[in-house]
C-alpha cells in the first residue's frame, strides 16, 4: 500500500474527451455586402424621387407660375368671353392634377386649340401664345369662318345653314339670309347639320363649274346634289341643268349652248323645265307640263 502513488486532479484541465472548436469567421460574404449596398443605393433614389416629384408637384402649383389671365383676339361674330370663360374651364377643370393644368409651361395646349374648333363651329382656327417666356397672359387668337354660301335641306329654302367655301356647314341662317350660292344634298345622315361638309368630294368642280356660268348669259343659283354621281343646277329665272360630276365644266357649257340654238329650244328657255346632259351625245329635256324628250346632239 505504502508504494502507490497519487495524482491529485483538482484543479487540472482534462486533457482528454475535449475538442476544441475552429475559430469563427466574422467576415461577411462579399455577395451579402453588395446587396445591402443595392438596397441602400434603391433606397436613397427612391427617396431622392419622392422629394423630386413633390417639389414638382408643388413648384408647378405656384402662382408665379400659373396663368392668371385670358386675352381673345380675332372674335367677331362670337363673344370674347365666351371663349374665355371655355379656356378657364379647361385649364381648371376641377380635379386637382400631379401637374397644373394652368401652369405656363405644362398646359394643354394642342388640345385647347383642338377642342375649340370642335366645339365652336364657327371657328376656322385656334392659337394660344404668351407675349414672353414668364408671362402668365395666355393670348388665345382665333379665325372665325367666312360666310360664302348656304345649305338649304329642301326647295322652300327655309332652315337653312350657313357654309364657308370649303363647304363647312357652321351656323344656322337668318331667314332673309342673301347668298351668292345655295346648295342642298350631299350631306350624309347625321343627327345635326352643324359640322357637316357639303360635297368634300366635288365642291371644287361645282363651283369651277357655277364660276364658268357666270361668264355666259346664265346665272346659276347653286347646286344641288342628287347622289355620289349627279348633281343639279338651277338657273336664276330660266331652268335646271342636270349633269354628271365627271363633266368639264367647258365641254358642258358648249354641249348646253348647242342643244338652246336647236328648235325647238330655241328662243323658248323660259319654258323649259330641265336639260339632262348626263348621257353624252343623247341630249333629254322637259318643257314645263310635258314628259321628258331626248334630243341627238
Amino acid at each position: 500500500m505504502s508504494s502507490e502513488k497519487i495524482v491529485d486532479l483538482r484543479g487540472k484541465r482534462a486533457l482528454f474527451f475535449y475538442r476544441q472548436r475552429p475559430p469563427v469567421d466574422k467576415r461577411v460574404p462579399l455577395r451579402e455586402r453588395k446587396r445591402k449596398l443595392r438596397l441602400i443605393a434603391l433606397t436613397v433614389l427612391f427617396l431622392i424621387f419622392a422629394v423630386g416629384a413633390f417639389g414638382l408637384h408643388y413648384v408647378s402649383y405656384m402662382g408665379r407660375f400659373s396663368v392668371n389671365s385670358i386675352e381673345v383676339k380675332g372674335a367677331a361674330t362670337i363673344d370674347p368671353g365666351v371663349i374665355r370663360q371655355y379656356v378657364d374651364h379647361v385649364l381648371n377643370d376641377g380635379p386637382r392634377h400631379y401637374l397644373s393644368r394652368s401652369n405656363i409651361f405644362l398646359y394643354p395646349r394642342s388640345v385647347i386649340e383642338k377642342d375649340i374648333v370642335i366645339d365652336f363651329p364657327r371657328i376656322k382656327s385656334a392659337t394660344l401664345s404668351r407675349p414672353s417666356f414668364f408671362s402668365t397672359t395666355l393670348i388665345v387668337t382665333v379665325q372665325e369662318r367666312t360666310f360664302f354660301a348656304l345649305w338649304c335641306p329642301d326647295a322652300s329654302k327655309q332652315g337653312c345653314y350657313q357654309m364657308d367655301d370649303s363647304g363647312y356647314i357652321f351656323a344656322e341662317a337668318a331667314v332673309d339670309n342673301p347668298a351668292k350660292y345655295i346648295f342642298g344634298g350631299g350631306l350624309p345622315s347625321a343627327p345635326s347639320t352643324i359640322g357637316q361638309v357639303f360635297a368634300p368630294s366635288h365642291l371644287s368642280e361645282i363651283i369651277a363649274l357655277l364660276e364658268r356660268f357666270t361668264q355666259t348669259a346664265y346665272i346659276p343659283e347653286g347646286a344641288i346634289v342628287e347622289n355620289p354621281r349627279d348633281f343639279s343646277v338651277p338657273l336664276k329665272d330660266r331652268f335646271i341643268i342636270k349633269a354628271s360630276f365627271d363633266m368639264d365644266p367647258d365641254t358642258l357649257i358648249k354641249n348646253l349652248q348647242l342643244i338652246l340654238s336647236n328648235p325647238p329650244l330655241r328662243g323658248n328657255e323660259r319654258n323649259i323645265a330641265y336639260i339632262d346632259l348626263r348621257f353624252g351625245d343623247r341630249v333629254y329635256y322637259k318643257m314645263k307640263g310635258d314628259t321628258p324628250v331626248p334630243q341627238a346632239q
